[in-house]
């Protein structure tokens, strides 16, 4: 029915409005959900079984917020009902999508609350964009695939950020190859390159990623590689001397005369418990990343190729 004052020509314009507007709804290349105020999945175009892998009949009257889980793979239904109690509304609210078949999608999420006449929470109305490509291009370090410093800033706050609400070991392994710029000067930059890609296959083996959207090995910058361990000191000493070992044997053809391309790595150790936890998830962060990186200044002050342990006395 069209809106009141509107007759002869003008209700058939708007009615004619309407029409189109439904016809892009239903053959929009983003998913389009409306639900009931519980959240609960009553009207969907296509893109919505194609993008979730699930049938138009077991997708409504589920709740849309089982669909959804975080960067970790952790469910998501807590997060987003939350920042739609504090804001209204999410714009372009980064998710994930686990399909049936195992497959993780990136999605973006718009969501606007609908009100009924006496302003009455009546539903949602969402639009789930897949931004997978986006998401692994802007994360991922061109050179090695690792995460990049972005990925790396972004799993570093969550972690501490969980750490800190389950009261759960973090520790942060800071990697840095030892006198690599003289490696770039005798061997050349390609040769050093395709020793950096060797490396990281090696850290990942060691370290594996939780998903393929949550790596636990970064590529900070040079040669670098910063590392998160959800687990003890214990488990992160024991990752650390295999990494210094498995370094040692790591050995690239170089050219005639220049002899094999081969380095050591010096680890710095930082346990978020090292980290007085006053200040926002951001600030203790970044101190457990400073210390770390102090850790292996030490490592390298002290003849390199060898773990060390952040404590109390360095600066």
């Amino acid at each position: 029915m069209a809106p009141r004052g509107f007759t002869g020509a003008g209700e058939a314009a708007v009615l004619q409005l309407q029409e189109v507007y439904e016809l892009l709804w239903m053959q929009s290349p983003d998913a389009q959900i409306f639900t009931d105020a519980k959240a609960r999945i009553q009207v969907l175009n296509p893109a919505v079984s194609k993008l979730f892998g699930l049938p138009e009949g077991e997708l409504k009257g589920k709740n849309v917020l089982r669909l959804f889980s975080n960067r970790r793979g952790d469910p998501d239904r807590r997060t987003i009902p939350a920042m739609l109690e504090k804001h209204g509304e999410l714009d372009d609210y980064e998710t994930y999508v686990v399909r049936p078949d195992g497959m993780r999608l990136a999605v973006s999420l718009n969501v606007q609350r609908v009100v009924d006449d006496r302003k009455r929470l009546a539903g949602y109305l969402g639009t789930v964009r897949d931004v997978t490509k986006y998401v692994q291009k802007i994360y991922a370090d061109p050179l090695t695939g690792l995460g990049n410093r972005r990925a790396f800033d972004a799993a570093l706050r969550g972690e501490v950020n969980r750490a800190l609400g389950d009261r759960k070991p973090l520790g942060l392994l800071w990697v840095d190859l030892d006198k690599f710029k003289i490696r770039n000067k005798q061997f050349g930059y390609e040769a050093c390159d395709d020793f950096l890609r060797v490396l990281a296959r090696t850290l990942t083996e060691i370290v594996p990623p939780l998903n393929p959207f949550y790596p636990r090995v970064f590529r900070w910058g040079g040669d670098e590689e910063p590392i998160l361990i959800n687990d003890t000191e214990t488990i992160c000493l024991t990752i650390a001397q295999e990494i210094v070992e498995d370094v040692r044997t790591l050995r690239l053809p170089g050219q005639a005369g220049s002899g094999d391309l081969t380095t050591t790595a010096s680890i710095g150790i930082a346990m978020l418990s090292d980290v007085e936890p006053r200040g926002t998830p951001e600030a203790i962060a970044r101190e457990l990343a400073r210390k770390a990186g102090r850790a292996v200044f030490a490592a390298k002050d002290r003849g390199r190729d060898r773990i060390y342990r952040w404590e109390s006395g360095l600066i």
